[in-house]
């Protein structure tokens, strides 16, 4: 086989990186730009007026052919680049659908973005132990008790209750999100906020559980279980269970042992008093003790 002489390799070379040119030109003119027929460009144009804060729809846009000059800066030219975002100012019918005026990331918006469309935000202090040791982050979920003291005459004894469950953390103090690798600042050894996702009712309960009595935040597992049926717990809760477990006999009976109290019995229900009994009231609690 002769060999090629080194001009006839320059040729061949210079014809394949011909080719390539070619095909990269091609190649990155329809990526950057539409096909521009005789006519002209093909953009995304409102139907009908479009308020601001509207999720746009395929009744409300269409596609319009217009000369090459006329297409401003940042138009859409594929309506599925349009439809589904919201606008973040009015749109007249016929104008062309820029990419400054509707909403291609929630993010672009600042903190409004991120909260849910069904929620508010509500921001309420914290110490390192309400937030778990600071080890709560933006992202998470949490759960809210409230601790209500006796001194409130209106609830007339100590009283702790789980009022919300699974809130997501939107923000702790202003950082909204967890950097990649690592851990956010600690917020040990002193005082912090926490921003959370709550809807306009649970608004209420959370504001009013901060002012009247005391919070805290229990933190969800990534995967949690589900909720539960929260009850309330009084300290006469504690003090009957604590009777109770005393007062169960050792394994293999005998032996002395503190008498458990009767069941509660209701305040609409009167006791039933047997023969030598006694009606012993704790707190809201009655209980009949038998006299031995």
């Amino acid at each position: 086989m002769a060999k090629l002489s080194v001009k006839m390799l320059m040729i061949i070379a210079v014809v394949c990186g011909l080719i390539v040119a070619s095909l990269m030109y091609i190649y990155l003119t329809k990526v950057n730009t539409r096909e521009v027929s005789s006519e002209g460009v093909s953009v995304v144009v409102a139907k009908v007026d479009i308020p601001p804060k509207t999720l746009i729809t395929t009744e409300m846009v269409q596609e319009k052919t217009i000369a090459p000059g006329g297409v401003q800066p940042g138009a859409i030219v594929d309506l599925k680049n349009a439809i589904g975002h919201m606008t973040m100012e009015r749109i007249m019918a016929g104008e062309q659908i820029i990419d400054r005026r509707i909403l291609l990331d929630a993010k672009s918006v600042g903190f409004t973005g991120a909260i849910p469309k069904d929620r508010r935000a509500v921001t309420v202090s914290a110490t390192e132990v309400i937030g778990v040791s600071g080890m709560i982050k933006p992202g998470d979920s949490v759960d809210v008790l409230v601790t209500f003291d006796r001194k409130d005459d209106d609830i007339g004894m100590h009283a702790t209750n789980i009022i919300l469950q699974n809130l997501l953390v939107l923000a702790i103090n202003k950082i909204t999100d967890k950097p990649e690798g690592k851990e956010p600042e600690n917020q040990k050894d002193k005082d912090f906020t926490v921003t959370l996702a709550v809807t306009p009712q649970e608004a209420s309960r959370l504001v009013l559980a901060d002012e009247k009595g005391k919070i805290r935040l229990a933190l969800r597992p990534y995967i949690p279980e589900g909720d539960i049926i929260p009850a309330t717990v009084v300290p006469q809760d504690l003090v009957a269970s604590e009777w109770q477990t005393k007062s169960t006999p050792p394994s293999g009976g005998g032996g002395n042992s503190v008498q458990a109290p009767p069941p509660p019995v209701s305040n609409n229900q009167q006791p039933v008093i047997s023969s030598g009994g006694i009606v012993i009231i704790r707190g809201t609690k009655m209980y009949v003790a038998p006299i031995n």
